[in-house]
């Protein structure tokens, strides 16, 4: 497994910054947003600067290890869903300008419709023609809050595609145990997001919480899953949290030392 951080946790840092904080810590990779509220990349770069942008990132050694797009495709309004489609498919075409190989998405509150559905497939199809995988993320606030959803999302779309990311606590919070999650689409889970909390679900530094990232860990690594546990740090949205400095090694630390022992929780 990789580590990598979501730039959620670090809105106030350059590109620089960020790829160089990121690399001086120990982390893989970066997830780079794509949401005005503090992005740091757009798809309205210029082929100079996404060169630019790319050969920053490869120079200090860390992968940009996917994209956040903020698309969603939960409305009946066909003008709506294809508007969210070319943003995806824009989005897209940066991500493959930035070897990234996954693209985050939304399906919004309410579920898919069956005309969501429809043009959500086309646009995955696309973007998988860039090399692309469009990710739906398992999350409580945007119509996918269990991966006993997700496994029929992915049913319903029927997209190479379109595949999962795993946001842990959402799972968590949505009542459906580590196992259930993994069971239901596992083999689909391209990249995971991984954060503590404490009971109240305010999100605290990695180990201070309630949420079992240990048996999370151990499940996916006796599962063989090879990607990205990416660290979503919570800044943007509350910024009286610890600082990026303090928080991402921290991090960095604490998992690397989870991965270090043989197992944890029941086996898988």
């Amino acid at each position: 497994m990789k580590l990598c951080f979501s730039t959620l946790g670090c809105p106030g840092w350059t590109l620089n910054q960020i790829a160089g904080y990121g690399a001086g810590y120990g982390f893989d990779g970066v997830e780079l947003r794509l949401h005005p509220d503090g992005r740091h990349v757009d798809t309205s770069f210029d082929a100079q600067k996404r060169a630019d942008t790319r050969n920053l990132f490869a120079a200090h050694g860390l992968a940009i290890a996917a994209l956040s797009g903020y698309t969603q495709f939960n409305s009946d309004d066909t003008d709506v869903l294809l508007d969210n489609g070319e943003t995806l498919l824009r989005s897209a075409r940066l991500a493959a300008d930035l070897n990234a190989p996954y693209l985050r998405t939304f399906i919004g509150q309410g579920g898919l419709s069956g005309k969501g559905a429809e043009i959500l497939r086309r646009y995955c199809d696309k973007a998988l023609e860039l090399g692309v995988a469009v990710l739906a993320e398992i999350h409580a606030g945007t119509g996918l809050p269990t991966g006993g959803e997700a496994a029929v999302l992915l049913k319903t779309v029927d997209s190479a595609g379109l595949n999962i990311l795993w946001d842990i606590h959402h799972s968590l919070t949505g009542n459906e145990s580590l196992e259930d999650t993994w069971n239901a689409v596992g083999p689909r889970i391209r990249h995971v997001h991984a954060k503590d909390a404490c009971p109240a679900n305010h999100p605290c530094l990695p180990g201070k919480g309630a949420l079992p990232l240990k048996d999370a860990v151990g499940l996916l690594k006796r599962a063989g899953y090879g990607g990205y546990l990416s660290f979503e740090w919570e800044k943007t949205w509350l910024p009286d949290l610890e600082e990026p400095e303090i928080a991402l090694p921290l991090y960095v630390e604490y998992i690397t030392n989870i991965l270090k022992e043989a197992s944890y929780g029941k086996h898988f």
